[in-house]
């Protein structure tokens, strides 16, 4: 699955048909094999995205998988594509995000097991 991070600017994700205006602070959560596309709104853009490949979460049963995904599973029957900025798990989501990014950003040899 894949996870963007607006950062900063507006744009229109689209999905399956479907369409979410998004701005700074939003999330998108989508299956990456999904037709998907951006229209940017404003002159730019910044996102954060990540593409996690099926094995990275093949072992929901541990501990430490079950606290990364904990903001998503909750979602539940009433699952969107779209997480807005104001909704409680944004900020969470958003900080598991930046602290996998600046662990991918070290050196090897300076990467802490996660």
């Amino acid at each position: 699955f894949e996870i963007t991070h607006i950062l900063s600017g507006a744009g229109v994700y689209y999905a399956n048909g479907q369409s979410f205006e998004v701005s700074g602070g939003d999330l998108i959560i989508f299956n990456s094999a999904e037709l998907h596309g951006w229209q940017v709104l404003q002159r730019e853009m910044r996102v954060l995205a990540m593409v996690f490949s099926d094995s990275a979460v093949a072992g929901v049963g541990e501990v430490m998988e079950l606290g990364y995904l904990r903001p998503f599973v909750g979602r539940g029957s009433s699952f969107r594509n779209r997480i807005g900025s104001d909704e409680p798990c944004a900020p969470q989501i958003a900080a598991i995000m930046e602290e996998i990014r600046k662990t991918e950003d070290k050196p090897v040899e300076e990467q802490e097991v996660l």
